[in-house]
């Protein structure tokens, strides 16, 4: 079985490169695989660290303002739940919905991450540019 690891948008940077008749065809047999924390803690200080690296990219390939990135990945709380009562029933929903108040946890450190990542990105190049 062969595994690789990659860290936000390396994937989409790496697929930009290529030219089209490189690009690569997905297989169904194809999993991905997210390891995830199991303490809160950790949770919350990976999703940050996911959300720093996401606001850093995004601030340059979208030229969005960092506070826009932020609240556009906090409006996923939205989508989370309607996905849950879509794809689960009986004691996974329960489950889910119980678990709510983790991942809004989750979702507030990675939005916060993305808002940290942007914000940074656009002072160094300020920085650089004057």
């Amino acid at each position: 079985m062969f595994e690789e690891s990659m860290r936000i948008a390396e994937d989409t940077e790496f697929l930009k490169r290529l030219p089209p008749h490189l690009e690569p065809v997905w297989e169904p047999e194809v999993k991905t695989i997210h390891r995830n924390e199991t303490r809160l803690s950790g949770l919350l200080f990976d999703q940050y660290r996911r959300g720093y690296r996401s606001g850093t990219y995004c601030t340059e390939a979208t030229q969005a303002k960092p506070f826009h990135l932020a609240r556009n990945n906090f409006r996923d709380r939205r989508q989370i739940r309607k996905l849950a009562r879509v794809g689960l029933s009986g004691p996974e929903l329960s489950l889910a919905m119980r678990s709510m108040p983790i991942v809004l946890s989750a979702l507030s450190a990675r939005s916060l991450g993305i808002y940290m990542g942007a914000r940074d990105r656009l002072k160094n190049v300020r920085k650089v540019k004057g």
